[in-house]
């Protein structure tokens, strides 16, 4: 019932293999770790997809963001340097965002307009999701989220509680139900890094 796993920093990223559990049958086994050379630029990294997730609760909205990151490359993003020196993904958060909450073994640091993973990217698809909330006052709010990367899909989805929701960078579309729950939902497809999403909602 043993479990054992290989790993070793290459070029100042970290791998692990999957876990090899040894028998009596099988006292020794042979692991292949594949590592990739690094680099500190992000021009390689991507959005495959994107979500923002919006229930509304009294005085507080409470968010949720899914990302699938793709990077395109053949090497290891370990960061860009400057004030957060490692931090390899960025994500600018809306203004007034609070108690971020990561999920499970996804490492990550304030910075000055949201929070950065340090968690090395390989080549391929690495999942990403957290949440925060958003206090509010009134029955109405605007929320604003600047893309730190380029997006080829990005969805967001607010819950279907009597709230209108006007933007003008995102399409309407259908009504989704998630978990038993109807939100209203609009998407863009397509956007580059930099471009301002915005989201204005009322009777909350």
């Amino acid at each position: 019932g043993t479990a054992y796993s290989v790993s070793v920093i290459f070029q100042d990223a970290p791998y692990t293999s999957q876990e090899i559990i040894l028998t009596s049958t099988s006292l020794s086994q042979a692991v292949e770790l594949e590592v990739y050379d690094s680099t500190t630029s992000d021009e390689n990294i991507q959005v495959s997809n994107g979500h923002m997730v919006v229930y509304v609760e009294h005085g507080d909205l409470e968010v949720m963001e899914i990302w699938r990151f793709s990077n395109i490359g053949d090497k290891t993003f370990i960061g860009t340097q400057g004030k957060t020196a490692g931090a390899t993904l960025r994500f600018t958060l809306p203004a007034g965002a609070t108690s971020l909450s990561p999920s499970p073994g996804f490492p990550i640091v304030m910075t000055d307009t949201g929070a950065a993973s340090t968690m090395a990217i390989p080549p391929g698809v690495t999942d990403v999701n957290f949440g925060y909330f958003i206090p509010y006052q009134g029955s109405s709010m605007t929320i604003l989220r600047k893309t730190d990367y380029p997006i080829a899909s990005f969805s967001l989805l607010v819950q279907d509680a009597g709230v209108t929701v006007i933007s003008a960078a995102l399409t309407p579309g259908n009504p989704q139900m998630m978990d038993g729950t109807n939100f209203l939902y609009s998407t863009a497809n397509n956007l580059d890094r930099g471009v301002e999403l915005d989201a204005s909602l009322s009777g909350i």
